[in-house]
């Protein structure tokens, strides 16, 4: 199995910096032209995706 098509398809933004405008669009089409066309790049991003780094950490601590 191919996990790098698998991973292409469920990249999950976090993070502040992914709150910086037009960022999950720029992701999304530099992502395309690197993987071949028949993979569907799929970008998913919370909106709490500021803070979903250390909300994940509480819930583990």
């Amino acid at each position: 199995m191919d996990y790098r098509r698998v991973a292409v398809e469920n990249i999950v933004l976090c993070g502040g910096t992914t709150c910086l405008r037009g960022f999950p669009e720029r992701l999304k089409r530099e992502m395309e032209r690197l993987v071949p066309a028949s993979w569907g790049v799929k970008i998913r991003g919370l909106e709490q995706r500021k803070n979903a780094v250390w909300i994940g950490g509480s819930i583990l601590a």
